[in-house]
């Protein structure tokens, strides 16, 4: 395999997906953050700021994809969705991609189930993720109720049932459960969300 016209060998290749990994999901989450605090900090221009935010989803979104076409070559499915997973992050943080995000989620879904089975806890991740995607954007929470007790059933086996992740998501699962049934809106133009509440 080769990287930029250099011949790499397989440890290389393992350490830069996973730097790519990182990267991606990083660049998205923290990056779109650190960009809204100078633009309320320093009176931005807009137009600056969301060229800065795009240029940086950019990045991160070329970085996912790089990290996919490793893992695939190296032929590692766990990794691999992991690395659907972050990918589905870029999307998420975009604030606009959702629909995106939960079909890269089902393809690592997909894949984990292959590489993992069922009770492995990159799978309850991406339950979680899609459990939360699908509450707090698409305002379905009956719906998303069942993404997290399939999340919260693994977590409880594989993590505890003390574990914060666990925890975690015990708590997601609350507050579906707490959402009368006829709150719930077809569509949402906008979401507001912190990095330490979703596990993207």
């Amino acid at each position: 395999h080769t990287h930029t016209g250099m011949s790499i060998n397989p440890t290389q290749q393992r350490k830069l997906a996973l730097t790519l990994e990182i990267f991606a999901e990083n660049s998205a989450c923290y990056g779109h953050y650190v960009q809204a605090m100078v633009f309320h900090e320093t009176g931005m221009d807009w137009v600056e700021y969301k060229l800065h935010i795009d240029n940086t989803l950019k990045v991160a979104e070329e970085a996912a994809r790089e990290c996919i076409q490793l893992w695939a070559d190296i032929g590692d499915l766990g990794k691999l969705a992991d690395a659907w997973a972050a990918y589905a992050a870029v999307d998420f943080y975009a604030g606009r991609h959702y629909e995106r995000a939960m079909a890269k989620l089902r393809v690592a879904r997909a894949i984990c189930a292959r590489s993992h089975g069922h009770m492995h806890p990159t799978k309850a991740l991406i339950f979680f993720n899609m459990g939360y995607i699908t509450h707090l954007v698409f305002r379905k929470p009956q719906a998303a109720a069942e993404l997290f007790r399939k999340s919260l059933r693994i977590r409880e086996t594989v993590l505890g049932l003390d574990h914060p992740f666990t925890t975690a998501t015990r708590a997601e699962l609350l507050r579906c459960e707490a959402t009368p049934r006829g709150l719930v809106d077809a569509a949402v133009t906008e979401v507001v969300t912190g990095a330490a509440d979703v596990q993207l």
